[in-house]
């Protein structure tokens, strides 16, 4: 067959044959390390599209004036990517909606905290304004 045993092979030439095993022990951990690589990425990719599903259909329930359900898909969403600044900020504006102003006072808060250079960060500056005023009535 032309093949030999690995006992004999090693027996032949020592060093060379140590040599090859290294190198066949540190290709197969490569492909095993680039393989958990594109797992992480892929797992990656998968939670974030997971998370930009939660914000559509928080958005839509909030649209519907779902308003708990929207909470609920905006907060998992959060849960999922806590740095999800428009997550956050729907989140302020359909607890506003409920009536719930600290709550949502809160979240912009947070989301101008967080995002202080998000286009929205002036809108939810105003609001913080108004829900402070509303809450000390």
């Amino acid at each position: 067959t032309g093949t030999i045993s690995e006992e004999a092979a090693s027996s032949k030439v020592p060093g060379f044959y140590r040599d090859f095993q290294l190198q066949e022990e540190m290709r197969l951990a490569s492909r095993e390390k680039k393989s958990l690589e594109e797992e992480e990425a892929e797992a990656r990719k998968l939670a974030k599209e997971n998370v930009e599903l939660d914000l559509q259909e928080g958005n839509r329930l909030a649209k519907e004036e779902k308003f708990v359900d929207a909470i609920f898909h905006y907060r998992r969403a959060l849960e999922q990517y806590p740095g999800n600044s428009q997550a956050r900020y729907n989140m302020g504006v359909v607890l506003r909606k409920m009536g719930e102003r600290a709550m949502a006072a809160d979240e912009f808060r947070r989301f101008a905290r967080d995002d202080p250079f998000h286009p929205l960060a002036r809108e939810a500056q105003k609001y913080i304004a108004e829900l402070a005023g509303e809450t000390e009535e």
